[in-house]
């Protein structure tokens, strides 16, 4: 092996520092980069219709944290149209029910979507649902 340690310890270093430029520009931290567009989606008319196992003492519905039916009339059966902001990734609704007694129920909940298809989910619970039930 001919030549100086010293040199080759330099030789190798600056090849490091050469093959690290394409690298740093590879993985810094890019002001360039535009930020994701969230787009709202309108508001349109769907229909809800929950049926119930037993007469419940309270329930509503929310989307996104807001109340977009309430019913305190104790019917097992009811029908409303409400107004929601609907994408076409579908919609997450919370069901709050509540009974009287700690007896099992069930509630049924039918959405019809903006384009007419009708969508079905059926959720459990023992004195009260508190649940997120998603339709496509």
């Amino acid at each position: 092996m001919k030549g100086s340690p010293l040199l080759r310890a330099l030789i190798a270093f600056v090849l490091i520092a050469l093959a690290g430029v394409p690298l740093w520009k590879l993985t810094r931290a890019d002001a360039t980069v535009a930020a994701p567009v969230h787009v709202e989606a309108a508001a349109a008319s769907v229909t809800l219709r929950l049926t119930f196992s037993a007469a419940p003492e309270k329930a509503e519905v929310l989307h996104l944290g807001k109340v977009v039916w309430t019913d305190g009339t104790r019917a097992t059966d009811v029908t409303k149209t409400v107004a929601l902001a609907y994408p076409k990734e579908g919609v997450d609704l919370t069901v709050n029910v509540a009974w009287l007694t700690e007896v099992e129920g069930a509630v049924r909940l039918r959405l019809t979507d903006p384009d007419g298809e009708e969508h079905d989910q059926t959720v459990w619970g023992r004195g009260k649902i508190e649940e997120v039930v998603t339709f496509p």
